[in-house]
């Protein structure tokens, strides 16, 4: 059987209830994709501007809106190498229950099932080795995350006899990833097309942002309406969502 080695990167938005709405992400990227001199090229260019890319601190400069572009240009002929994962919920199913039991039932479940999804259903003449980064912060530490999204998936890949493996999930330090800042950036700007109706002015300083770069980098918006996402209903199954129809409803607005 052939080993296939991936590097996967998760993050998430919106874990306080004050911001209606949850996303964890996955970026899945080919371990030859990410280890080449071209994406090495890349990720030492922006090391030596001292360029890092968080889309919650995004400001309407000129420069941060130079960085950005000039990032998902460079990164673009790279897509087709690449798959994204979602899986959102609206805090207001969760009203009723203490956020501790909340943060326990996220951390347990959704890291799980948005990798799983990148890696389910693949040939079976392939191995999968996959390495996961997430971005460190004390909580993860503390609740041993990177130790629990290990175990998870390979008992569930023993279980249902999937052939992948994970090999090591690690949490690295802020900023020191190009993979974490790119998983940073998709998950940003799906946020903002699904809260299009946030009229605050920064959300819609990066609402035209956004829409200026489905225009202006031709394969943008095809690798956008490639990403899988699900929604959680509080139920044992996701609901997949459509993303290209909410894609293309917030490019019309």
């Amino acid at each position: 059987m052939v080993e296939y080695k991936v590097k996967i990167f998760l993050d998430e938005s919106g874990i306080s209830k004050e911001q209606k709405l949850f996303i964890m992400g996955a970026l899945l990227i080919p371990t030859y994709v990410y280890e080449s001199e071209y994406f090495k090229d890349i990720e030492n260019y922006f090391k030596s501007k001292n360029n890092v890319f968080h889309w919650n601190k995004f400001s309407d400069s000129y420069k941060n809106k130079r960085d950005y572009t000039e990032l998902l240009k460079r990164i673009s002929p790279l897509f087709d190498s690449m798959r994204v994962n979602f899986i959102c919920f609206h805090h207001s199913q969760l009203e009723k229950f203490g956020d501790e039991l909340v943060s326990k039932m996220i951390y347990n479940k959704f890291p799980e099932r948005v990798i799983y999804g990148l890696l389910r259903d693949n040939l079976s003449f392939f191995q999968i080795s996959a390495e996961i980064y997430i971005e460190h912060c004390t909580n993860y530490e503390k609740i041993g995350l990177d130790k629990l999204i290990k175990e998870q998936l390979n008992i569930h890949s023993l279980y249902r006899s999937e052939p992948f493996r994970i090999c090591n999930v690690t949490l690295e330090r802020k900023n020191s990833l190009l993979g974490l800042q790119l998983i940073d950036t998709f998950l940003g700007i799906i946020r903002n097309i699904l809260l299009g109706d946030d009229n605050s002015k920064r959300s819609q300083q990066k609402i035209k942002f956004i829409k200026s770069l489905f225009q202006e980098i031709y394969n943008l918006l095809p690798f956008f309406e490639s990403f899988s996402l699900y929604e959680w209903k509080r139920s044992n199954k996701l609901s997949p969502v459509n993303i290209k129809k909410y894609i293309r409803l917030f490019l019309c607005k």
